[in-house]
C-alpha cells in the first residue's frame, strides 16, 4: 500500500493521542493514589516542602499532649516546654506532674523531685523527637520511610529499623513552616497526639533557662 500524505496524518494523529493520553496518565497518578489513599514515598526535601519547613524554625515553646489508651474512656493529657538545638534538648512536662527529659553532651537524662538520673536505652528515640521538631529529616533516614498522608500538609513516616517499629507503628506530622503536630501510633495501636506551639528564641537564653522558665 502506498504511504499517502492522509495515510501519514492518520498515523501522526494516533500517535499524538497516545502520547497525550500517556502522559495524562502519568499526570493522574498522584490524583488517583489520593483519592485511594494510597500512600507515595517522599524523599526527605519532598517531605520538608509539604511542610513548607525552612532553615529559620523556631526551637522552643510549649506542647499539649494527648495519650489515648484504650482502657480509658478519656485521653491522659499533659502539657509542658520544649527547646532544642543542635547539642541539647529539654522536654519538660509541668503538668500534671513535673519531670523532665533531657539531653545534654551527649547523654539522656530524667528528671524527677530534682534528681537526674541518666536513661540511655532511651538515647535513639529522645533523639527522633527532637530531630522530627527540628525538622532534621535527612537524620532520620535509617530510622525511617516518608511518605505522603491523607491529609494536607501532612507526611507519614513508617520505620523500617526493626527497633523503632517494636515501639512505633507510625508518626504522622503535620505542619505550615514548623512541625505543628505529631501523631504517634505506638506498637499497640495507643495513639498520642503532641500538639507544638512555638516562642521565638532569645539568643541570650540557654536552652535550660528556656525550659525552666515555667
Amino acid at each position: 500500500m502506498p504511504i499517502t500524505l492522509p495515510l501519514i496524518s492518520l498515523l501522526l494523529s494516533l500517535l499524538m493521542t497516545i502520547f497525550i493520553n500517556t502522559a495524562l496518565a502519568q499526570d493522574s497518578k498522584q490524583d488517583i493514589a489520593a483519592k485511594k489513599n494510597i500512600k507515595i514515598e517522599l524523599s526527605t526535601q519532598q517531605a520538608s516542602n509539604i511542610l513548607l519547613l525552612t532553615k529559620n524554625m523556631q526551637r522552643q515553646g510549649q506542647f499539649t499532649q494527648h495519650k489515648y489508651f484504650k482502657v480509658l474512656k478519656k485521653p491522659f493529657v499533659s502539657k509542658g516546654t520544649f527547646s532544642i538545638n543542635q547539642q541539647d534538648f529539654i522536654w519538660q512536662t509541668l503538668k500534671p506532674a513535673k519531670s523532665a527529659i533531657i539531653f545534654e553532651q551527649g547523654m539522656l537524662y530524667i528528671e524527677e523531685a530534682g534528681v537526674k538520673k541518666p536513661m540511655p536505652h532511651a538515647l535513639g528515640f529522645s533523639s527522633i523527637i527532637r530531630l522530627l521538631i527540628a525538622g532534621d529529616f535527612n537524620e532520620l533516614t535509617d530510622e525511617f520511610s516518608f511518605f505522603t498522608a491523607n491529609v494536607a500538609q501532612c507526611i507519614t513516616l513508617l520505620p523500617k529499623d526493626s527497633d523503632v517499629s517494636k515501639v512505633i507503628n507510625s508518626l504522622t506530622l503535620c505542619g505550615a513552616g514548623q512541625v505543628d503536630k505529631i501523631t504517634l501510633l505506638d506498637a499497640q495501636h495507643n495513639k498520642t497526639d503532641i500538639m507544638l506551639s512555638y516562642t521565638r528564641q532569645s539568643s541570650k537564653n540557654s536552652a535550660e533557662d528556656v525550659a525552666h522558665s515555667e
